[in-house]
């Protein structure tokens, strides 16, 4: 975090934490992308397959491949520490100070990088309908059905609990933790002060739905709320941040997005399906601002059909997973297509790009069979 910016706000250059970035799950980081693409610097050969996207931490990268999970030193791929994890969701997984975190059966469990070793550490009970932890500071935030609770590894009780229905992935950012909640026939997105959980603000989404899901996203002045058993169905909000106490949130609308979102501070980048374009998406009231195209599949097919979620790399810079540009001067850096060396990525990939430092990106082949760090052209 820098300084002026809120805790979670983006993702620190050498910290993916989560699968969508920060603890705020707006998929941003502070990393610098590559301006040139100068192929493998190392490439990793699975096991099994890669299960889920690759999460950083101050130069390891965690994978998921199969039932193992791998430390990998992300300057050269080498293999620090391998061990076997029992988690049958690998998409609720977390990192922090090299403690790993994952869902097995109804416990979360922490597994411990320390020197050349992976070693189970703390677990804890939190029910088989557990979200995915979300972790800032050491606070490790998740949701089940009767409530939303702050741990802390080693930690036999949790330092608070809420009582509520509550319904997938919560997002921290900043002084607050944002949750979706059901109250009576209600859908509401609930605004915690992470001091002790207090509601202290909640904005009403709609009827509440018999499935449960979904997950949040948050930047500075626009929310995302992934909609319970709608995997494309996105509710907008507005949030104006006060600069004492908690910010004002408006539902703005439903949206129909192509994939998961990433953030800049007042819109999101997402997929609009009907023409398929690259947009942002804003909570704009002026109905002819709230998508904005930026890359057209007629005029750029391989462009906009890359089958991943953006990512945003020290904003504006964005890394649509086979290919990077820049979203403001609309200048492209480099796309995989151009550069078939890589015989792995000759076919896309699984999931978005991860940032392992400033100039280092992590890509998983899309059969899962290899994972391949790319940096910048050497010149000279």
């Amino acid at each position: 975090m820098r300084a002026g910016e809120p805790d979670a706000s983006r993702a620190a250059a050498e910290r993916w934490t989560h699968p969508h970035g920060s603890a705020a799950g707006n998929a941003r980081s502070f990393a610098r992308a590559p301006d040139s693409f100068g192929g493998a610097v190392w490439s990793y050969k699975a096991q099994k397959t890669i299960l889920a996207p690759p999460l950083t931490w101050d130069g390891a990268a965690f994978v998921l491949d199969g039932r193992s999970l791998a430390a990998l030193d992300v300057e050269n791929g080498r293999v620090l520490a391998r061990t076997i994890v029992n988690t049958d969701r690998p998409g609720r997984i977390a990192v922090h100070d090299r403690d790993f975190f994952c869902l097995e059966g109804s416990r979360l469990v922490q597994y411990r990088l320390r020197g050349r070793k992976l070693t189970r550490g703390w677990s804890f009970e939190v029910g088989s309908d557990a979200s995915a932890p979300a972790i800032v500071s050491g606070e490790i935030y998740l949701t089940t059905k009767g409530g939303l609770l702050r741990l802390r590894a080693g930690a036999r009780k949790p330092a608070w609990k809420t009582t509520g229905d509550y319904l997938g992935d919560p997002a921290a950012y900043g002084d607050h933790v944002y949750a979706l909640m059901r109250a009576d026939g209600r859908l509401e997105l609930a605004l915690h002060a992470r001091t002790d959980g207090h509601v202290v603000k909640s904005v009403y989404l709609g009827d509440a739905p018999a499935a449960r899901g979904g997950r949040v996203a948050v930047s500075e002045s626009i929310l995302g709320a992934q909609l319970p058993g709608s995997p494309g169905s996105w509710a907008i909000v507005s949030c104006k941040r006060a600069e004492n106490g908690p910010p004002d949130l408006t539902f703005n609308r439903n949206e129909t997005l192509g994939c998961q979102p990433s953030a800049g501070r007042t819109a999101f980048l997402s997929l609009a399906r009907k023409p398929l374009t690259w947009c942002y998406v804003t909570a704009a009231k002026n109905t002819k601002r709230r998508l904005t195209p930026v890359v057209n599949a007629k005029r750029n097919p391989k462009l906009a059909r890359t089958g991943v979620p953006p990512i945003s790399l020290n904003w504006p810079t964005i890394c649509f997973g086979t290919w990077a540009g820049n979203i403001h001067s609309m200048r492209i850096l480099w796309r995989l297509d151009e550069h078939p060396e890589i015989k792995a990525l000759r076919n896309g990939v699984r999931f978005h790009a991860v940032p392992a430092r400033h100039e280092l990106l992590l890509l998983v082949a899309k059969d899962g069979q290899s994972l391949h760090a790319i940096g910048p052209e050497e010149i000279g």
